[in-house]
């Protein structure tokens, strides 16, 4: 039937969250309606999400372009939901931003970090019962994640002892945790790592492992790993075309012009003043544009041609997710101006020559390069005056680079589908981001354990000012939350009694007593043996820890302050909420 014909049975079309915007043909979603479809966003998220969560979470099947895979890594299937319904889409997203941050500094979390915000927004609706509530829960937030992201208490852990260094055993269980227990790709990351230990088994060295980013699939292949540790002194990721690759296979001698814009045809221009049209040159810049490329490139290449002259012009594009910090610094490293768009004219007599390789066709390799010491100095004023953990993570591996004493290992893999490469890939990039800040900033106990510290840390610092009782009430739930969150480990493993009753709660219980009469020190639950265990049998790194707490912070927020949306309009109908049918009331 058409719209008319139900129309004429007595029944309208409705819209469940955008029914102010279709009744007055405007763009936008009210408050009320877009908080409600936020939360009912978010609450498929956690429902799906909370299926996967622990050791015993159950794997999700993912369709993709005709493949199909399992996994219970968090972020790879919150990435591969798609809401069919546009607005939700948008919500979507927009929690995507955050929790992406988590994967990018530590590995993955997404799970820990959606099914925490879930526990905190529920634990803390009691306290809001108007906006002026709302208003002081966002400000104990705020203040909450403030104090998280500055590092000073994780420094003086450190020395304290509370956070434990990284040693030769917990870098392994680490691994193990993060790997989801897979102890092949333990073996592979462990040499491709190459750690180095002082005479107590600390870690004190681990090389920067990549992924190998053109590894191809191979649909009757069992998934298998190559290892190569990278030449040169200095290394960043470029891409060019192969044949330039080729070119630079072995190491040579050329000049380096880096450029921080889009390279064009006023910088082609000024480029061919004086040069000489026979003296190898490399230009790094952001991109390239077509137009260049597709014409004066293509004529100037054809002009060589037609003489029979090689060209000896090859291009570069920089990547990274900085990419104006890895420009600087290459131009650091091999001490030459990085050009803007206000200094195009280039000074031929002053180029020097550098050593240079290409690497598996996408790494540009530094040889014979001495570390620009006051780009170094600069950069170290700026690590201690960040507060932040994420510029303080990124200053280190910068810094780390830009000494020259960092090694790095590409690590190519082959796997059965194109999918199952992906999920590899990722989880090599979790485990390497997680090794590498439990290097940084030391482990803790399993299990949120290091965060519900600090929380518990705070609740006394606001009770002892006798004047923020309510930001200790909004603590305390926060810290609830925490706890909280080993129950949906162990309920994934023997679910649940009557009486909302955990099953075997008892023998936890026993097994933390007898745990704690024969040792000292923090303990991790390993849930798989039933045991209370040391540290280093259940490590995860401290600053993963923090992360995961300050996004869901970030998370709730976004839940408590949602307001009007406003969207594009191509996503009214037909685009857009397309509304179902109600039988109009007398």
């Amino acid at each position: 039937m058409n719209q008319m014909e139900m129309e004429l049975e007595g029944f309208k079309k409705v819209f469940d969250y955008s029914q102010y915007s279709h009744d007055n043909h405007v763009n936008v979603i009210p408050e009320e309606s877009f908080k409600r479809l936020v939360s009912d966003t978010f609450e498929v998220i956690a429902d799906v999400l909370r299926e996967t969560y622990g050791p015993y979470g159950a794997t999700i099947m993912i369709s993709d372009q005709n493949e199909t895979t399992t996994t219970k890594d968090g972020y790879n299937i919150f990435n591969a939901m798609g809401f069919s319904h546009q607005y939700k889409k948008m919500v979507y997203l927009a929690i995507k931003k955050i929790i992406e941050r988590v994967n990018r500094r530590v590995g993955d979390g997404t799970t820990t970090c959606i099914l925490l915000a879930e526990k905190i927004f529920n634990n803390i609706m009691p306290l809001l019962k108007d906006a002026g509530s709302k208003r002081n829960i966002s400000k104990v937030l705020n203040m909450i994640e403030e104090e998280l992201n500055n590092n000073t208490d994780m420094e003086q852990d450190r020395v304290d002892g509370s956070v434990k260094r990284l040693t030769e055993t917990g870098l392994r269980n680490l691994l193990m945790v993060a790997s989801n227990y897979d102890e092949e790709l333990v073996d592979v990351l462990v040499r491709a790592l190459e750690p180095e230990y002082d005479a107590s088994k600390n870690v004190v060295e681990l090389r920067n492992v990549i992924t190998d980013e053109s590894t191809t699939y191979e649909s009757s292949s069992k998934t298998s790993y190559e290892i190569d540790y990278l030449p040169g002194d200095y290394r960043c990721r470029v891409n060019m075309e192969s044949e330039v690759a080729l070119a630079f296979n072995n190491v040579q001698k050329t000049k380096v012009l880096i450029y921080d814009h889009t390279f064009g045809a006023s910088d082609w221009t000024n480029f061919l003043t004086g040069y000489d049209n026979e003296t190898p040159v490399v230009i790094v810049a952001r991109s390239f544009s077509n137009s260049f490329m597709n014409n004066e490139f293509v004529r100037y290449a054809a002009k060589r041609g037609m003489v029979k002259q090689l060209v000896y012009v090859h291009f570069m594009q920089m990547k990274g997710d900085y990419v104006q910090d890895e420009l600087k610094d290459l131009g650091a490293v091999l001490h030459t101006q990085v050009r803007d768009v206000h200094n195009l004219v280039v000074d031929w007599d002053s180029l020097e020559d550098y050593e240079i390789s290409v690497f598996k066709y996408n790494c540009l390799c530094i040889h014979n390069a001495t570390a620009p010491e006051e780009h170094i100095r600069d950069l170290t004023i700026e690590l201690e005056q960040e507060k932040s953990f994420v510029r303080q993570t990124i200053l280190k591996d910068r810094i780390r680079a830009l000494k020259l004493e960092q090694k790095d290992t590409i690590v190519s893999v082959k796997a059965g589908t194109s999918l199952e490469l992906k999920m590899i890939s990722d989880k090599i990039d979790d485990c390497v981001s997680i090794a590498k800040s439990a290097f940084d900033y030391g482990i803790v106990p399993n299990l949120l354990y290091y965060a519900d510290e600090r929380m518990a840390r705070l609740y006394m610092n606001m009770y002892n000012e006798n004047e923020n009782c309510f930001a200790a009430d909004v603590i305390s739930k926060i810290q609830l939350s925490i706890e909280s969150m080993f129950d949906d480990i162990w309920i994934s493993k023997y679910g649940w009694e009557d009486h909302d009753k955990i099953v075997k709660e008892d023998i936890m219980l026993h097994n933390k007593k007898e745990f704690y009469e024969n040792n000292s020190g923090d303990a991790s639950y390993n849930i798989i043996t039933d045991q209370f265990v040391d540290i280093e049998s259940l490590p995860t790194s401290a600053q993963y820890d923090v992360e995961v707490l300050v996004a869901s912070l970030s998370i709730v927020k976004y839940l408590l302050t949602s307001r009007a949306l406003i969207f594009d309009a191509f996503l009214m109908t037909p685009q857009g909420d397309q509304g179902h049918f109600q039988r109009i009331e007398d």
